[in-house]
């Protein structure tokens, strides 16, 4: 799946493994038309979800482009500016926000809780501290989540989900120099 936005809108281009497109849907009758920013993600099962500055929650559609549900975390985001969203291997949402960290919610989109802390950038972020948070993405065994902050202090910090807290603080980028290609 590709989300793009053309002159029509949003749209959503669906593709084989050899990258040949075999569909693609107009998001014009799914989403507000003031809609901006839209990220998406996609569960093991091949559903889609989509969500952007603009809208109430998270869109999920089915791998056949029907919508299955609306407004998903709508209570949590409200009054939010998401950045970035990834769902996990649990179908599990995860939203980094602009004024709330990032939002943890179930499979129904309810706030299961928030990891990491917003603040203000006007110094040096703690550990923990999330000034822009723009991108999500799970370790390969899923016990760690890394966020990309491309706020005033640009960092990559990992988050442990396992509860391990001493993992949080010994695998940011905050004080560790240039990250290398591949790193």
């Amino acid at each position: 799946y590709v989300l793009d936005e053309n002159t029509n809108g949003l749209r959503v281009q669906v593709f084989n493994l050899g990258g040949t497109p075999i569909t693609f849907w107009s998001m014009a009758d799914r989403v507000p038309a003031d809609a901006s920013g839209a990220m998406m993600d996609v569960d093991s099962a091949g559903n889609l979800y989509v969500l952007a500055k603009g809208m109430a929650g998270i869109l999920k559609l089915n791998a056949a482009g029907n919508v299955v549900a609306r407004d998903l975390g709508a209570d949590g985001l409200a009054g939010g500016e998401p950045l970035a969203l990834t769902v996990d291997r649990f179908d599990n949402f995860y939203i980094a926000t602009a004024d709330q960290g990032i939002l943890h919610l179930d499979t129904d989109g309810k706030l299961v809780g928030v990891i990491g802390l917003p603040y203000d950038e006007s110094a040096p972020p703690k550990p923990g501290q999330l000034g822009r948070p723009v991108a999500l993405a799970f370790a390969p065994n899923s016990s760690l989540m890394y966020v990309v902050d491309a706020g005033k202090y640009p960092q990559i910090v990992a988050f442990s989900l396992d509860g391990n807290t001493a993992t949080n603080l010994e695998s940011g980028t905050r004080a560790g120099g240039a990250l290398a290609y591949g790193q």
